[in-house]
């Protein structure tokens, strides 16, 4: 039974309506109260506690449960740093959205961490001079042998970076603006760096390389960064960086220039793709940069490139599995079907821990079986209550 005489947290508040995309003008439009209401609710002026109707009204429009709103949150979570793979001209909000759902993933992460022992952050120390001076090689060799890669194609590095204490998840970002990005967090003093790949664009060799651009970061830039204040050029130049850097850990130079027996012919580069597990543009611009092929010779491949139209869709994009995440979902799979949780139990777990979104959207977000979490019960934990208040 919900104690309504219990506090409102506003901080509550503001993250599922940030969760939800929405500004304090458009949800208070919603539900016909005005932006500085809505704002007084969030940090709690004049302790502005809204009536249960209204916060009834939120939940329905935030679809949170209203339970949400008056529990404390007993997991602090400090969001140090997001890094995008996206256009310049990316909403604000949307990353905002995606900032939001990469924290609830983390907090789950950090939930299942109490039964399943996962992999430990195991990030190999850079020489703080090679990334300076840009040393790329250097640095992806530093990383392949620390990891055990020797010179090989790494075939799925999505798996590379569950292994080695990173927190991976596939989501619907909902526009093609947003690639990738990397979100940073400390959980009581312990790091998370939780890198989330977009499903809109179905490229095994893209997520591949979209993976490996967001491992850069990790490595390359200082986790400080506010991305908020870069200028157009900064941006842009950290984005080059960390191209650079994937491509000289997906394709070393020893190795992959043992493969360009035919640097000139397109066809070849289909070939290479298998073995590689890279896309044929990103290979055509390795093979420039090692100057195997001249930038008249790259030109004219490009355009050959476009003039087969696989600027949308390379050929192998829709024969080889796109890589997925799995510690996530293996985990929690491992808890329910062992018996450790009924899916009302885990989900109570979850909501004791400030993790409040729908049976479906957690479904969603760690990448389970729609339906994994549905219980037996007619009543589902974490339902939106709805209340009549005409009677």
């Amino acid at each position: 039974m919900l104690d309504i005489s219990k506090k409102f947290y506003g901080e509550n508040l503001k993250f599922a309506r940030l969760y939800r995309g929405l500004s304090m003008e458009e949800l208070g439009t919603e539900i016909g109260k005005s932006k500085q209401i809505i704002s007084q609710y969030e940090s709690m002026q004049d302790s502005q506690q809204p009536l249960f109707s209204t916060v009834a009204e939120i939940s329905e429009k935030l679809k949170f449960p209203i339970e949400f709103f008056y529990t404390a949150r007993n997991i602090v979570t400090d969001e140090m740093n997001t890094y995008f793979r996206a256009l310049l001209s990316s909403n604000k909000k949307d990353k905002i959205v995606q900032t939001k759902k990469a924290t609830v993933i983390i907090e789950i992460y950090k939930f299942l961490e109490n039964y399943i022992e996962f992999p430990k952050l195991n990030i190999p120390k850079i020489d703080s001079n090679d990334i300076a001076d840009g040393n790329y090689k250097i640095i992806t060799q530093t990383i392949r042998n620390y990891w055990g890669l020797g010179d090989k194609p790494i075939s799925n590095i999505i798996n590379v970076l569950e292994m080695n204490g990173f927190i991976l998840s596939s989501i619907n970002t909902n526009t093609m603006d947003i690639d990738a990005f990397t979100h940073y967090v400390k959980i009581n003093g312990k790091e998370y760096f939780c890198i989330v790949v977009g499903n809109e664009k179905k490229s095994f060799a893209r997520r591949q390389f979209n993976t490996a651009h967001e491992l850069a970061h990790v490595i390359l830039h200082n986790t400080n960064i506010d991305m908020d204040t870069l200028s157009r050029e900064e941006f842009r130049e950290m984005e080059r960086e960390a191209d650079k850097f994937a491509a000289e850990l997906l394709l070393p130079e020893k190795s992959f220039l043992k493969d360009l027996i035919y640097p000139t012919n397109l066809k070849f580069y289909e070939e290479l793709k298998k073995k590689w597990k890279v896309s044929i543009l990103a290979m055509l611009m390795r093979a420039a940069d090692l100057e195997v092929i001249t930038r008249n010779q790259l030109q004219y491949l490009i355009k050959q490139y476009y003039a087969k139209g696989y600027r949308n869709s390379e050929p192998l994009d829709d024969t080889i599995k796109i890589q997925e995440p799995t510690l996530i979902r293996l985990a929690t799979n491992m808890l329910l079907d062992n018996n450790k949780f009924t899916p009302n139990q885990f989900l109570n777990n979850l909501h004791n821990n400030g993790i409040w979104l729908e049976r479906e959207e957690i479904e969603r977000v760690i990448g389970l079986e729609p339906g994994k979490l549905k219980n037996n019960e007619d009543e589902e934990i974490g339902k939106i209550i709805k209340i009549d208040f005409k009677k």
